[in-house]
């Protein structure tokens, strides 16, 4: 029997019925400089990267980075601008996400975040700036166990109950070296609400909303570093179930320093001041050794000013 052969014209019609047969997947992503997209950039593949670069930007009305597969890394050196609810700058879905945001994140909206981290063990390391201006709209929120986020960058908020940056997983280690500032009400600074969290701080965090809290913790085990630079507007509540077991480490020392903890188990001070119930006052010897010299400097100059002035006007009353 002879060999069997044929063969196929690919007409038009064929090749479009493959390509919407076939799945489609997205792939790594780069928006390059100059360049503005006004749709989702998605990323479907594990290990897949996404970069906007520096000059580059993406304005969409809902989200503007989708990541939803594990191993995703964004990376946003450019402008991200969403509108809208649920206008999210950057989503991750997946396990082991790293996100990266030197540039700017900008949102809108009830319930619009700057960065958003769904699964376990991800990594946000933030040195740009994030402002949202919803309810409910948290500059960082992640949501599950082993979150690392390093902010050395700006977050603003202004919108009620939008936290500067919120984690609900266990084993979260949040670091603060800039600004975390939130003006709405029940807008906390930083808000945990997961056990074993580590939150380190060493700048300025601000909120001043009604009912709002600069840091915030929920039913767990919460230890907290204030070191030297730190800058805490409103109140400290670490959270108690009447079985946790909260730590505060204080060291650093403002010029009349005076923080109160509320549901702080474990308050250590590390520099000259002193520990009253859940009150701390700390004394910063160098700053008023400074002002004693300062001080006597003064009135020594003021002494002979005054000096002088009498010895003329004795001498003019002689003559």
């Amino acid at each position: 029997m002879p060999a069997f052969s044929a063969h196929f014209k690919l007409t038009p019609f064929i090749a479009l019925s493959l390509v919407l047969s076939s799945p489609l997947l997205a792939a790594d992503f780069t928006i390059l400089d100059g360049v503005t997209v006004t749709t989702m950039q998605r990323l479907d593949t594990d290990g897949d990267t996404g970069v906007i670069e520096a000059g580059s930007s993406i304005n969409t009305v809902l989200r503007a980075v989708n990541a939803t597969a594990n191993n995703n890394t964004v990376i946003n050196r450019g402008h991200i601008v969403t509108s809208g609810v649920s206008g999210i700058g950057i989503r991750s879905q997946g396990a082991d996400a790293t996100i990266t945001n030197s540039g700017s994140i900008v949102t809108s909206g009830q319930n619009a975040l700057g960065i958003r981290a769904v699964a376990a063990d991800a990594t946000i390391t933030h040195s740009g700036s994030i402002i949202t201006s919803g309810k409910f709209g948290y500059g960082i929120q992640t949501l599950a166990a082993n979150a690392t986020i390093t902010n050395s960058g700006s977050i603003m908020t202004s919108g009620d109950t939008a936290h500067g940056i919120r984690s609900l997983g266990a084993n979260a280690t949040i670091t603060n070296s800039f600004s975390i500032v939130t003006s709405g009400d029940l807008a906390h600074g930083v808000y945990s609400g997961g056990a074993d969290t580590t939150i380190t701080n060493s700048s300025l965090i601000s909120a001043t909303g009604t009912n709002s809290l600069a840091i915030l913790g929920a039913s767990n085990d919460i230890t907290l570093n204030l070191l030297p630079g730190s800058q805490i507007i409103g109140r400290i509540d670490l959270g108690d179930d009447g079985g946790d077991n909260d730590t505060a480490n204080v060291y650093y020392a403002g010029v009349s320093a005076n923080l109160t903890f509320e549901n702080t188990e474990n308050i250590n001070l590390f520099v000259a001041g002193i520990v009253s119930g859940d009150t701390v006052v700390t004394v910063d010897a160098t700053g008023e050794s400074t002002r004693g010299v300062a001080l006597a400097g003064m009135t020594s100059s003021i002494m002979v000013s005054l000096l002088s002035a009498w010895l003329r006007r004795l001498s003019l009353n002689q003559h």
